[in-house]
């Protein structure tokens, strides 16, 4: 079911033919949901399996995507800056208290949890002060990969960290 939601989101974003033919039944059906999918996600980030944890997770990704892409700003059924609030939160409570991110096993899920957070960041300042406030920067700084994690995570992992620290500096 996830993966099926993840798919759903991500054709907006990822499919400009398919999000152009059909944006307004789009926007009635999913918009209106944001906020509950990603309630319903937490759950199994947290506790799901590894396929299951990574469906979650690309839900997670799609959904910033779809914020960064402008859906909402051309949506009046979506809080924005709610949603975007809680993906911020998703991502802080993925990286900071579910230990089994860090496991070989869920290296794309960690992947997607950390790109999901950069872009979050780059929809607007309201992310980047959450962030601050829940120390995203300690959190991304004390995460411990695995040996042999992909270089993939120890660069978004120091990108993050850059981008958190040059933005708490041009404070």
């Amino acid at each position: 079911a996830y993966r099926c939601v993840a798919n759903l989101l991500g054709a907006w974003s990822h499919d400009a033919a398919c999000a152009a033919a059909h944006a307004d039944a789009f926007k009635q059906i999913v918009a209106p949901h944001i906020s509950k999918i990603l309630d319903a996600i937490s759950a199994p980030i947290s506790d799901g399996v590894t396929t299951v944890r990574l469906a979650a997770c690309t839900v997670l990704l799609n959904t910033t995507a779809l914020l960064k892409g402008g859906f909402a700003a051309s949506n009046t059924w979506l809080d924005a800056d709610a949603a975007q609030m809680q993906c911020v939160s998703l991502c802080a409570h993925a990286l900071g208290s579910v230990e089994a991110m860090t496991q070989p096993s869920e290296a794309e899920a960690l992947y997607r949890v950390l790109t999901a957070f950069s872009t979050t960041l780059e929809v607007d300042s309201s992310a980047v002060e959450l962030s601050r406030d829940l120390d995203m920067e300690a959190a991304l700084r004390s995460l411990k990969l695995a040996d042999g994690a992909p270089p993939k995570l120890a660069e978004r992992v120091n990108a993050l960290t850059s981008t958190l620290g040059a933005k708490r500096a041009k404070q």
